[in-house]
């Protein structure tokens, strides 16, 4: 039993096992907004969000040039070459790589849109980076991880001097698209589904001042009670069953 003061005037108590048996006599209001909430879901992932498609490419990152040759890669190599995916994450979103892509791509996109198209992160902290192209085509995805993928090792190699980016995978043209996960979707609006039943039962539980039980009285009042007025549908029940019992033994 939970007590809560308004106002320190008025108060009110949530009997959690009253409420709990109330979720419970209520199921089919859950059951409802479930299903609703979930084929809502589904019918606005399926037919009002765009699908998208990724593409990625992977590039390995290397502090040295391509014509300076070593016997072996130190520790400090591999640590200088792990800092600079960073760096080189950043210059593969800047407004000069972009331009040259779109360049690249003979203006069919505008530098703003790869932009917004374009992501990278390094690889569980490795010299690899990957690059994802994400549009609304699985063919133009592609073509831009591709050409992202002919024009960065050149790009970062004349901003960061003295290393190299080489590419280590290129794009493929996705065969399913990456989002929207319409599973996903459904599992959320079903959840949100049985939510709003919780609301729904919740307030119609607060507000119900219906006097059910001794207790209710009680609860609004300081009286004790003298009497109670007794369910006479089942007293009439039970005593045309016993009726009928005495009769048959009569007849016998």
């Amino acid at each position: 039993m939970e007590t809560r003061t308004v106002n320190n005037e008025q108060t009110f108590e949530i009997d959690i096992i009253k409420l709990l048996f109330t979720f419970l006599h209520r199921w089919w209001i859950f059951a409802i907004c479930g299903v609703v909430a979930m084929a809502a879901a589904i019918i606005y992932s399926m037919f009002f969000l765009t699908p998208l498609y990724q593409s990625s490419i992977s590039i390995f990152v290397n502090n040295r040039m391509d014509h300076s040759t070593t016997d072996y890669i130190s520790s400090s190599d591999v640590t200088t070459s792990r800092n600079l995916v960073t760096t080189y994450i950043t210059i593969a979103n800047s407004d000069r790589v972009m331009a040259d892509v779109a360049d690249a791509l003979d203006g069919r996109f505008s530098a703003d849109y790869l932009k917004r198209c374009v992501s990278a992160q390094q690889q569980n902290n490795t010299e690899l980076f990957i690059v994802t192209v994400t549009t609304p085509s699985a063919e133009d995805s592609a073509l831009i991880a591709n050409t992202l993928a002919d024009v960065l090792p050149t790009s970062l190699s004349d901003i960061v001097e003295g290393s190299t980016a080489k590419v280590l995978d290129y794009a493929k043209v996705a065969t399913s698209k990456s989002s929207p996960n319409n599973t996903r979707n459904a599992l959320i609006g079903l959840l949100l589904g049985v939510v709003l039943a919780a609301i729904i039962v919740f307030i119609e539980y607060v507000t119900d001042v219906r006097v059910k039980e001794e207790d209710d009285i009680a609860a609004i009042c300081d009286y004790p009670i003298l009497g109670q007025i007794p369910d006479f549908a089942t007293i009439g029940n039970k005593s045309s069953s016993g009726y009928a019992y005495k009769s048959k033994e009569s007849k016998k």
